[in-house]
């Protein structure tokens, strides 16, 4: 099955819809934006949203195309969330929910999943804290510094047990592609596409 992996939209429906109306089957990594409404004309069974960090969680979680907080989808595992760096000038309910990571219990669950399914793809909105690391080394710190997350904590503790054929990810606006102890980690930018075949 190929599936296209659109990197972060945030709120750039437009070209959101373009990329659904010319694949038949695509899955968007996270930060889609606050607004789903777009999203009715497509079929929720082929095109769908993995919560980022800047996702309306109240709304978003009304929709069939939300992908979930973890799980399998067409012989891909994934898991949502990030922590915002910039929450402080943020507004929650607005352009910030506090639930943006999974709860201590749901990664505990989310990590046990993967450990006993140990799949060759992964998507996830953000990366192991390995990842992140060797992001920031290559092309300098973002303006917000590194942060230790509990996203970036329980996907590096799923790299420790398992390594993947393949794991796509988003959140860092940056389009890398690169080989790490075995798995291909690739990170999408902004509306940026990568066609995966399970």
């Amino acid at each position: 099955m190929k599936v296209k992996i659109i990197g972060d939209v945030h709120g750039m429906a437009g070209a959101h819809k373009i990329l659904m109306d010319r694949n038949s089957v695509t899955l968007q990594l996270g930060d889609c934006g606050f607004k789903y409404d777009y999203l009715l004309k497509y079929d929720p069974l082929c095109h769908k949203v993995l919560a980022g960090n800047h996702d309306n969680y109240d709304e978003l979680n009304k929709w069939a195309h939300n992908l979930g907080d973890y799980g399998n989808w067409n012989g891909i595992f994934f898991m949502r969330g990030a922590y915002s760096v910039d929450q402080k000038y943020r507004t929650i309910g607005i352009n910030w929910w506090p639930n943006e990571e999974l709860s201590y219990e749901d990664g505990i669950f989310a990590y046990e999943l993967y450990k006993n399914t140990k799949p060759d793809y992964v998507v996830t909105h953000d990366c192991p804290d390995s990842i992140r690391d060797l992001l920031l080394k290559e092309d300098g710190p973002t303006e917000w510094g590194v942060v230790s997350t509990k996203t970036g904590d329980i996907l590096e503790k799923m790299l420790e047990i398992h390594k993947p054929k393949i794991w796509i990810f988003g959140h860092w606006h940056r389009s890398k592609d690169f080989i790490y102890k075995g798995t291909r980690f690739i990170c999408l930018n902004e509306l940026e596409t990568y066609t995966l075949e399970t």
